[in-house]
């Protein structure tokens, strides 16, 4: 018999250290360990991370395009659209 899930709401920042990581930016180095998890986790249907209006709206808002886009991306993946 399989378990729920467990729903874990992120705040924007934990997104945004977990894209560094997705991403191999310095400063997400130290984020690669929880990301490697999640993303076994996630893919195994364990945990899952739901996004809200408030995330769109703070990516939306970031003026850098491409990280805006490297942060939609790991964001889309980690909480499977």
């Amino acid at each position: 018999m399989k378990n729920d899930p467990l729903y874990v709401y992120l705040d924007q920042n934990q997104w945004i250290y977990l894209a560094q990581a997705d991403h191999h930016h310095q400063e997400g180095e130290r984020y690669e360990v929880i990301l490697r998890k999640l993303r076994d986790l996630a893919v195994k249907d364990e945990i899952r991370l739901p996004l809200s209006a408030y995330h769109f709206i703070e990516t939306w808002k970031n003026k850098d395009n491409e990280q805006k886009a490297r942060l939609a991306e790991t964001m889309s993946n980690f909480s499977q659209g």
